[in-house]
């Protein structure tokens, strides 16, 4: 009796034993991962526990010491993060294999800022480095910057917003505005001391226009004598002035010459003016007379410059 009782003991034993088994097996196949594919931000690294890979909770039965966990991700060279690309996670427990893709992607536009720029008019936009204006800062490599100056008239004066835009190799891409000015030369102002009678015209127009009525009105009051006051001094003569000839004509005044009374013993020639002269105060009356009259005809506009050089005295 006691040897049936101990035979179906180790009887029950071994089927308790097969059904755990049986049950732990099952528990093993039926095995997941939390998540069967990650993807990770470029720039970021990857180094997932168990607890982060499998739901604990749900696989209480599971025997830690029995788990590997394999991690094939590797660093960029020369850098602390995993390049861009596909990378694998092998989780083994006893004979089953569990695996998690991962993928390193890059989606984030590259960082970019430029400066306002002030630009002298007509200048070659084409030709000009706007590079040095540029700041990019990214992860990945970053392709050449395109410029859009579609809105940028470079011969005209203002202010004008122009484009900027970087992309990099995994065509992620960002554009900025900014404000170009075409600046144009001031103008500076010309003086012209050339002998352009055409400007000394219309200089000595308006003055002449401005004194006209006071010099009629000067002459009106003359004596009917036609010798001109000695005090009127003509107006000076500047090397390049090019009154216009009008046409019109002035009556030489008419000098009245005392002759020698003295028995022509005068203390010298003639001299350049081809007459004789009493006094020296009639001399000097006569030469101003000239200068007055001469004066006159040049102020007014009724001779050249040349006739003006040549008829009137310059000294006595």
């Amino acid at each position: 009796m006691k040897r049936k009782i101990f035979i179906s003991l180790i009887i029950a034993i071994i089927l308790i034993s097969v059904v755990e088994g049986l049950l732990i097996l099952e528990f093993s196949s039926n095995i997941s991962l939390i998540k069967d594919e990650v993807i990770i931000e470029y720039g970021n690294t990857y180094n997932p526990n168990l607890k982060e890979l499998i739901d604990l909770s749900e696989n209480s039965f599971i025997n830690l010491d029995k788990i590997i966990i394999e991690n094939n991700i590797e660093n960029e060279k020369d850098k602390v993060y995993p390049a861009v690309g596909e990378y694998e996670i092998s989780v083994y427990y006893k004979k089953k294999i569990l695996k998690q893709k991962v993928r390193i992607v890059d989606t984030i536009a590259p960082e970019l800022s430029i400066k306002d720029v002030e630009i002298p008019a007509n200048t070659d936009l084409a030709a000009y480095n706007f590079k040095e204006l540029i700041n990019v800062s990214d992860l990945s490599e970053v392709k050449d910057y395109e410029m859009n100056l579609n809105n940028v008239n470079a011969s005209l004066g203002g202010e004008y917003v122009a484009k900027v835009a970087v992309e990099d190799i995994y065509s992620n891409k960002v554009e900025k505005e900014f404000k170009i000015t075409i600046k144009e030369k001031e103008k500076e102002e010309i003086v012209d001391n050339s002998d352009s009678k055409e400007n000394k015209i219309n200089t000595n127009a308006t003055k002449t226009n401005t004194n006209k009525n006071t010099k009629d009105n000067t002459n009106k009051s003359k004596s009917n004598s036609n010798i001109i006051n000695n005090t009127n001094t003509p107006k000076k003569i500047e090397k390049n002035d090019k009154p216009k000839n009008t046409g019109e004509t002035i009556s030489q005044p008419t000098t009245t010459i005392t002759r020698c009374t003295n028995n022509n013993n005068h203390g010298m020639d003639v001299g350049n003016s081809n007459k004789w002269y009493a006094t020296k105060d009639e001399a000097i009356a006569d030469y101003k007379n000239k200068r007055a009259y001469w004066g006159e005809l040049w102020e007014s506009y009724k001779i050249e410059k040349d006739e003006y050089l040549k008829e009137c005295p310059y000294r006595l």
